[in-house]
């Protein structure tokens, strides 16, 4: 492979920007989505722009969610381009284009093979899997992570070839910025053990020789010890940010036997997107039942097998073994054992392991004894036929997110009865003034998701545009059946009782719903304020004492 391409590291560098601009252009004319977008950039600390304040407020432990970085680089969109969702879409696709770029001079630098590394960064570049990453505005995080954990990985390529220590501290502060974009990346001192293995060699004691010297692999454990310090630390103020909002696992009632044996079912959906990328959604649903014994037990055995494989021809094809390792250790954190949210999956959480997949095809393909024979143009053809095939899917895929309305009628092609999907497509009409088209899909939000406040919510305030008081109270009173301090629903039921002419039933829910304003945000806050009001007239219309 490497006389397939006959050009310079500049010349590939700039051949590799304008694929991803032919590829994802058409992002920057695309509108922010109802999905997280508004909650990343129309922030109340967020839309003022870079500020003295806002920093101090990304930087908190408590409100951030461990995503201190990517607070700052949306502040700096808005201080830029104001709300304009083209501003943010281009910055978000070039950053993916500086980390193809910085993906191939890197693995260029590690391996000595400039076209091997040219094609790895392409594919990394051009894989449908990562369109949500460059086409989502919240998926910022994943980007910027990637951004500095590969400038990490280039300090530590250079500290392995000449240690010093301010290479080693250069290593360390991208490592550092990369935990500070977006926590996943604590997996980044295992991947500098997986490139100590292979291409740097630093696990054998002398050059030539063969097999792993476990001197050595203790000597260059103790070398990462203050990276795993960092980790240490990062991670406790992870935990303690968690423990301040009270956001616990969502996924503690699903018995740890489920979650086990989902997880070889996860990887195997990650390969098959992987190998296969049709279907792709902006969201996957979360399964709280067991995984049916053939679909985990087959999955299991798969990921065993694949495992051995690339584990046991480790000194004749060590790349098989870290791109494996690198791909199936870093998505880890995301397979499922522990989640935070209702989804399963999500393509972007491929963004940063899917590098080791693309080791593995690259120079598994460069190495092929078919690249040593006459059949080698053939095969040379049918790679690049299949990047060109990447390439197309990719842009049709980019299209998907155009608006709420593309983006969330595709995701219900691919499974109709996903709830997310049905509550922002009925979000998005309501947006539109069309409650009349928001209310059947809220109905089936509600019917496949029964205990989701959100669509409950949603759908008793379209019910309320179009003046359906009885089924307005009837979706706030299953709110408050999961949620009984639901201050929306309280606040709505005062005024749909009055507007019933039910009077006690009006002053119950408005008293209690000012009470909950009152205690979150004081006495003064503007809704309590204007409850206490309401609560005035209402005892003056219905002739009812203050205290009953």
């Amino acid at each position: 492979m490497n006389k397939l391409l006959n050009l310079s590291t500049p010349q590939i560098s700039f051949l590799l920007v304008l694929v991803n601009v032919l590829v994802f252009r058409q992002v920057v004319g695309f509108e922010f989505v109802n999905y997280d977008d508004a909650f990343y950039v129309e922030n109340v600390h967020v839309k003022n722009g870079l500020t003295w304040e806002g920093v101090v407020w990304a930087f908190s432990i408590q409100y951030n969610f461990s995503q201190y970085l990517n607070w700052i680089s949306h502040m700096l969109d808005v201080e830029l381009f104001g709300l304009n969702p083209a501003g943010h879409h281009a910055v978000s696709l070039l950053l993916h284009a500086a980390n193809t770029v910085i993906l191939f001079l890197f693995l260029n630098k590690l391996t000595g093979s400039r076209n091997s590394s040219a094609v790895a960064a392409l594919l990394f570049a051009i894989h449908p899997l990562q369109v949500e990453t460059v086409a989502w505005v919240a998926g910022r995080k994943d980007l910027l992570a990637m951004f500095f954990a590969l400038l990490s990985l280039e300090a530590y390529r250079r500290f392995a070839q000449k240690p010093n220590v301010q290479r080693y501290g250069l290593t360390a502060l991208f490592f550092l910025l990369a935990l500070l974009s977006k926590p996943v990346m604590v997996v980044l001192p295992f991947v500098f053990l997986l490139i100590d293995f292979w291409p740097l060699n630093r696990l054998q004691s002398e050059p030539g020789s063969t097999g792993i010297k476990w001197h050595v692999l203790r000597k260059l454990l103790i070398e990462k010890i203050p990276l795993f310090l960092i980790t240490s630390v990062f991670l406790s103020m992870v935990v303690k940010g968690f423990d301040l909002r009270q956001m616990g696992d969502n996924t503690a009632s699903i018995p740890l036997s489920v979650r086990l044996a989902t997880m070889p079912v996860l990887y195997m959906k990650y390969l098959f997107h992987i190998v296969w990328p049709a279907g792709l959604s902006v969201f996957y649903s979360t399964s709280r039942e067991m995984p049916v014994l053939w679909q985990w037990g087959g999955s299991l055995m798969i990921l065993l097998s694949l495992t051995y494989g690339a584990l046991a021809k480790w000194q004749r094809h060590p790349y098989f073994a870290v791109g494996w390792l690198w791909f199936a250790g870093s998505l880890l954190p995301m397979a499922g054992l522990l989640k935070l949210g209702d989804h399963d999956m999500a393509d972007r959480y491929t963004y940063f392991p899917f590098i080791g997949i693309c080791i593995m095809a690259v120079w598994g393909l460069a190495n092929w004894n078919v690249m040593k024979t006459r059949a080698r143009p053939v095969a040379a053809a049918a790679g690049g036929t299949i990047l060109l095939v990447l390439m197309a899917a990719s842009y049709v895929q980019t299209g998907v997110w155009k608006n709420s309305f593309t983006l969330f009628q595709h995701a219900l092609r691919v499974d109709g009865t996903n709830a997310v999907a049905h509550n922002n497509l009925a979000v998005a009409w309501m947006q539109k003034n069309q409650p009349e088209k928001a209310v059947p899909h809220l109905k089936q939000a509600v019917r496949y998701c029964t205990r989701c406040v959100e669509s409950w919510l949603n759908l008793g305030e379209s019910y309320m545009s179009l003046r359906q008081a009885p089924a307005a109270i009837d979706a706030f009173h299953k709110v408050l059946e999961v949620m009984p301090d639901n201050v929306i629903a309280h606040e709505e039921l005062g005024t749909l009782y009055h507007v019933t002419g039910d009077g006690p039933e009006a002053i119950r829910h408005s008293r209690k719903a000012e009470a909950i304003y009152s205690k979150l945000f004081g006495p003064d806050y503007p809704a309590a304020v204007a409850l206490r009001r309401n609560l005035a007239a209402y005892h003056q219309h219905y002739g009812l004492p203050p205290k009953s």
